[in-house]
């Protein structure tokens, strides 16, 4: 799993700011997430240093990997996707859709809580690149997730959630690689194994 907010909660947390991001003085929000503030403390860019090596050594393992991401810079994600397939990676994307009401609701449950202005923006440029990401990735490998179902009882939610997403990722993952480069890469590590 590669999430930068993993990293991000834990130095949230390690230096005592906790993760609720909405109770925290505009300042000090500024100080810890926005690298144009001059006070900035460099926090979000060294969580998000954590996670691009954690990546950067699963890729070089060419290990399977599920990159969490919030889907609002189409062109950082098409970046990505074209990087990944260089290297042998298929790519599969789940969109998980919900309303904006929906959205703002969870958001006031998680326990980093965004400004509801980001959350705003955030699904407006999300919802915006649907389609394009349908293209992106094609009919096959792209699944849409409606999530807005069973608000009230989260252990519901998730096991729904949990279930669509094992089937529409189960059929990808269960596939043979196409990518002649990652078919290449795995036949001559099996070449190598074999010499040990």
């Amino acid at each position: 799993m590669v999430n930068s907010d993993k990293e991000l909660k834990y130095l949230l947390k390690k230096f005592g700011f906790g993760t609720d991001l909405d109770s925290l003085p505009d300042e000090v929000f500024a100080n810890l997430t926005n690298p144009s503030d001059p006070k900035y403390s460099g926090l979000r860019n060294f969580a998000k240093d954590l996670t691009a090596e954690r990546r950067r050594l699963y890729q070089n393992g060419r290990l399977g990997m599920i990159i969490d991401g919030t889907g609002d810079e189409f062109n950082k994600i098409s970046m990505e996707k074209k990087e990944l397939e260089a290297v042998g990676y298929d790519c599969y994307m789940i969109f998980v859709n919900t309303s904006l009401d929906v959205a703002l609701e969870r958001n006031e449950n998680r326990d980093r809580i965004l400004p509801e202005k980001i959350v705003k923006d955030s699904h407006k440029a999300v919802t915006r690149n649907m389609g394009g990401y349908q293209g992106m990735f094609g009919g096959s490998n792209f699944l849409i997730i409606d999530n807005n179902d069973n608000v009230d009882d989260e252990k519901k939610a998730q096991k729904r959630f949990n279930m669509l997403v094992k089937q529409g990722l189960g059929k990808f993952v269960n596939k043979p690689l196409k990518n002649k480069r990652g078919l290449s890469w795995v036949r001559k590590n099996k070449i190598l194994k074999g010499k040990k």
